[in-house]
């Protein structure tokens, strides 16, 4: 399994924020996508989930491409935004309505799975999925849209900032490992942003860097890591951006 984009681009009005852009993510491997602020990161995985659509190029999962009406597609892939969505009504009609969405039924008047049960209560969240939406902290909410990813486990995640999105440090770790579960014994593909580089290279098994409307640079993390402490992260992301720079402005 493959998801590839080819010579995709967007514009915001009068304003290219992806230009012709090439990337390929494949089974079993866990990208972050890092760069500075407004360079296109949540815009590319909008574009990847069919939240937004590009002006040009192709978005294709395998051989097939991806179009809003190939429900068949989309549901292999699930688009989790950095800012949790507003939600009318509890949790538990949260995941009912995502669970649908996937093809899979779950109804708020029966009994809960013991599977969700247990993601509920891995992420200590269990007694939360009656109350009212809106009552929940932003990281009880960000835990609820993460455990019903995992419900889903679908073959592509696609997530935007997802460790920015103020869940605790245990909700953190319970999500790295989920990655790398996802990845190491699942062959899923997780795709996420990140402006932190350590978390990156905590997470991720390849770096891509966004710059300039154009990934600039994809490094495998343990080259990243080879003969740098994490304190140096932020330095070589700085030596990547302005080599990248020069290279755009000589070309």
């Amino acid at each position: 399994m493959r998801l590839w984009v080819e010579q995709l681009t967007k514009n915001y009005g009068n304003k290219c924020i992806l230009k012709k852009l090439d990337a390929e993510f494949r089974a079993g491997e866990a990208v972050a996508i890092v760069g500075v602020n407004g360079v296109g990161k949540t815009t590319l995985l909008e574009c990847l989930a069919q939240v937004r659509l590009p002006d040009s190029g192709r978005i294709m999962l395998d051989d097939q491409p991806i179009q809003r009406q190939r429900i068949d597609l989309r549901r292999r892939l699930f688009y989790l935004p950095g800012i949790p969505e507003p939600v009318f009504g509890t949790p538990l009609t949260y995941l009912c309505s995502t669970l649908a969405a996937f093809g899979k039924s779950l109804s708020a008047h029966t009994t809960l799975p013991e599977d969700i049960v247990e993601l509920l209560t891995r992420f200590e969240i269990e007694q939360l999925v009656r109350q009212s939406w809106t009552s929940l902290s932003r990281g009880q909410q960000y835990k609820v849209q993460i455990v019903s990813l995992l419900a889903v486990h679908p073959e592509v995640w696609l997530l935007d900032e997802p460790f920015s999105a103020g869940m605790d440090p245990l909700g953190i770790r319970l999500l790295r490992v989920a990655i790398r579960e996802a990845v190491e014994q699942r062959q899923r593909i997780v795709v996420f942003t990140t402006q932190n580089l350590e978390v990156a290279a905590r997470a991720a098994d390849r770096v891509v860097i966004l710059h300039q409307q154009r990934i600039v640079a994809s490094v495998p993390t343990i080259e990243l890591l080879q003969g740098n402490s994490m304190e140096s992260l932020d330095e070589n992301f700085e030596k990547l951006i302005r080599n990248a720079s020069r290279a755009t402005s000589t070309s």
